[in-house]
């Protein structure tokens, strides 16, 4: 009977034995991993005279087979997002404050300083039956069988939140510095329709204001419909 009372013990005794050791095994995997990837950012860092805070970065796989360093996506998202909210070059030592005000929900939603553009761009297209509502979300004010506003409600409906900004510019970090740099994408290239950054569920799309008027309505709300696809 003795045995009988002893042996479950011990057979729990060596499953919370291998659970530890499984999990020790992990952990120290994960910790080689870590180790592995900030020796090769070092590296490339040295190669290429990156001055950039290591944990900001990560190692990216050119077309070529070349690797090469960039800011990572979500750091890189959280600034160019900062930069939208105060409609300005944000701080580093403010970013997080700034991102207090951030957009938590689903669908589009667009800043005060891209509203009026944003709708005259609906506007020029035929749609109407859209309003921006006191908090930035695009709302429908009502349906409509424009192929346009299909996709557009789509996209209100979805699981994902589409921020538009249409400044022509952005704010966001230098892969060689780190530095918060402004990026003025439309004086540089006028026919770029786009900006796009992207972290999990959310995707930044910023628009040219199309200044010099080299890109038609419809090329302007196409390339927007076909950034939000991806």
């Amino acid at each position: 009977m003795k045995i009988k009372k002893i042996l479950p013990i011990i057979i729990i005794c060596i499953l919370i034995i291998f659970i530890i050791a499984f999990i020790s095994s992990n952990s120290h995997e994960d910790k080689v991993d870590v180790n592995n990837d900030i020796n090769k950012i070092e590296s490339i860092k040295n190669e290429m005279n990156t001055t950039a805070d290591t944990d900001i970065l990560q190692v990216e796989t050119e077309y070529d087979g070349r690797e090469v360093l960039q800011i990572k996506p979500k750091i890189q998202f959280e600034t160019v997002l900062a930069g939208i909210l105060k409609n300005g070059m944000p701080k580093e030592n403010e970013i997080d404050d700034i991102l207090e005000d951030a957009p938590t929900g689903t669908g589009v939603w667009i800043p005060k300083q891209s509203k009026d553009l944003f709708l005259e761009l609906l506007s020029n297209n035929g749609i109407n039956n859209f309003h921006v509502d006191d908090n930035g979300y695009l709302k429908i004010s009502n349906k409509s069988n424009n192929e346009y506003s299909k996709q557009i409600e789509e996209m209100i409906n979805s699981d994902f939140l589409y921020i538009i900004d249409m400044s022509g510019k952005c704010y966001m970090r230098d892969d060689v510095s780190g530095e918060i740099v402004e990026y003025p994408f439309e004086d540089m290239d006028p026919y770029q329709l786009a900006e796009p950054f992207s972290d999990e569920n959310s995707v930044i799309l910023v628009l040219t204001t199309n200044k010099e008027k080299l890109l038609t309505n419809d090329e302007l709300l196409d390339g927007l419909l076909a950034y939000a696809e991806k």
